[in-house]
């Protein structure tokens, strides 16, 4: 029987997890995503439909729990693109189980008269992107304690 072997990237994430410690390691990416052209997002990999997701951390691969990410940090480089900066931007601060995070943006494009950061927070994904600087932040919505501004 042959090996058959997937064609993937990886994307260097740190990670908080729900009961407070941190790991950072490389997330495997396929080369296609299933809902854009070009290599698939960390974002589609957290609202997807595995509960386990590889990661490769110290030369080794874990498999995490993705209900207990509360936190997901990576380059904004490979994740964001100008669609997601459109809409109405808001700059909030975020308390999770695990940390908080001041000075987050967050841009809210839903169809009009849902532009609110409580409409964002509201949407039926189970991870949020943020923006922290250069970096994307996606965070567990059943991990979030309070957002304010």
């Amino acid at each position: 029987m042959e090996d058959h072997r997937i064609s993937v990237e990886t994307r260097n994430v740190d990670i908080l997890l729900s009961h407070g410690s941190q790991i950072s390691g490389d997330m495997f990416l396929q080369l296609y995503g299933t809902n854009s052209y070009g290599p698939q997002t960390v974002e589609e990999i957290l609202n997807g439909e595995n509960t386990f997701i590889p990661l490769r951390h110290n030369g080794k691969v874990q498999l995490l729990n993705i209900n207990h990410i509360a936190t997901l940090s990576c380059d904004a480089a490979g994740e964001l693109n100008d669609l997601q900066r459109l809409g109405e931007s808001y700059t909030v601060s975020v308390e999770t189980v695990a940390a908080t995070y001041e000075g987050l943006q967050v841009f809210v494009n839903l169809p009009t008269g849902h532009q609110r950061i409580k409409d964002f927070l509201n949407q039926p994904k189970s991870f949020l992107l943020f923006i922290n600087g250069e970096k994307s932040l996606y965070i567990n919505r059943d991990m979030i304690v309070r957002v304010s501004d």
